[in-house]
């Protein structure tokens, strides 16, 4: 988006003013801080237990069915709103009071979207300002007043999401690599309006954002993807990159897919995962030195028949007949059965971490390294460890 033009006279602060009035201004940008509204959230009566999961780097972020969210590990860039600003090494989950109510939360550290209880979209952290070009920096939660969404995919630097209507709108910016060197190529925006309608049509199964692309598996069956494709993550080797969806051919018809940094992985009807893009985390389940990318779809080699699929910036797991199985930087080459603590329900594989989820909404959470990221308070033990939401730590 173009720059909007300077004021003489900053325009009144309104709490209460939709994001998308504030887009189509000419203040210069979105993202001012709101103070918290003091109301309670129709699901502070629900038990503490959590919902959603996700990790990033040695950050991790729970959601709880009463609508607050928990943070521990590595925070940096104001992922989890701390009224008081903390930052740095979290040693024990800590409760944000500044989220609202939430549904649903996505997360890449420094840039986090969540769903309020109201269906609202909801961004804050300090990383946005740098690939949302209409905000100004967003620490504290500021809510978008549009795209009512029924799903919703996002990451660091852009946002999916489905209407009821089984409308495709995005916003934000696909960090895309010039492919004529061209040193003033910022990437892809979504310039006409503050979101842009994609050229899908019919409601989904699958949806993932988690690199500088994004992925739709439409119920037809037919998976659609856009934005970098620098290291083979389209899978599509005759495009340097794709502004709009582009369909994409799979080895058989698939049930899932799933996206992070420059990689692309799917699961197969026939339980086989599939994988295309960059190998750094080593997701392709073969040593990086030894393969550096793929630029299509090839099979995982040593996993077992899979009925789920999670991708992580360093590594992969599965859910199969016997268990948990994961390979990359957060498991082993080849793929390696964890025994894990109980059915997981959702996983969160972070930088040297792995957090489960289980039925009864509890979670775990064992380390590759040392346990600082844990929430344990210290460096201790990183085996499989229920992660308690009342911990207190010493001076902390």
């Amino acid at each position: 988006m173009s720059a909007s033009p300077a004021r003489s006279r900053a325009p009144e602060h309104n709490p209460r003013r939709s994001a998308l009035a504030c887009l189509f201004s000419l203040v210069g940008g979105c993202g001012e801080e709101s103070p918290p509204e003091d109301v309670s959230c129709p699901l502070s009566s629900q038990p503490p237990v959590a919902v959603n999961i996700e990790s990033h780097e040695g950050f991790t972020m729970a959601l709880l069915a009463d609508g607050s969210i928990y943070c521990w590990g590595e925070e940096r860039f104001g992922s989890c709103a701390y009224r008081d600003g903390i930052a740095g090494l979290i040693p024990r989950p800590t409760k944000s009071e500044n989220v609202g109510c939430l549904t649903d939360i996505f997360v890449r550290e420094g840039a986090v979207v969540g769903r309020g209880y109201d269906g609202e979209l909801k961004l804050w952290g300090n990383q946005l300002r740098y690939v949302y070009p209409w905000f100004r920096e967003a620490t504290q939660p500021v809510s978008l007043a549009f795209l009512q969404p029924r799903k919703i995919a996002a990451n660091g630097s852009f946002v999916v999401v489905e209407t009821e209507q089984a409308e495709y709108y995005w916003f934000g910016v696909l960090l895309v690599q010039s492919q004529v060197d061209d040193p003033a190529f910022e990437g892809i925006t979504a310039r006409e309006t503050p979101y842009a309608r994609l050229k899908l049509t019919g409601p989904s199964i699958d949806m993932s954002a988690r690199g500088g692309h994004g992925c739709v598996l439409l119920e037809t069956a037919e998976l659609w993807c856009w934005g970098a494709n620098d290291e083979g993550q389209l899978s599509r080797p005759d495009l340097p990159y794709a502004e709009d969806p582009v369909l994409i051919s799979t080895p058989e018809p698939i049930v899932a897919v799933e996206t992070d940094d420059k990689i692309t992985c799917v699961l197969g009807e026939s339980g086989t995962v599939y994988c295309s893009g960059l190998n750094y985390g080593q997701q392709l389940g073969v040593p990086f030195m030894e393969v550096y990318s793929a630029p299509e779809f090839q099979a995982v080699p040593g996993v077992p028949q899979a009925s789920a699929l999670w991708l992580g910036s360093n590594g992969a797991c599965v859910m199969a007949v016997d268990g948990l199985w994961c390979w990359g930087s957060t498991g082993s080459i080849p793929p390696l059965k964890v025994n894990e603590p109980a059915a997981p329900r959702d996983l969160a594989l972070g930088s040297g971490t792995l957090c489960l989820l289980d039925t009864a909404g509890t979670v775990y959470c064992r380390g590759f390294g040392g346990s600082e990221f844990l929430g344990r308070c210290v460096n201790g033990e990183t085996d499989w460890a229920a992660v308690d939401f009342n911990l207190i730590c010493p001076n902390f």
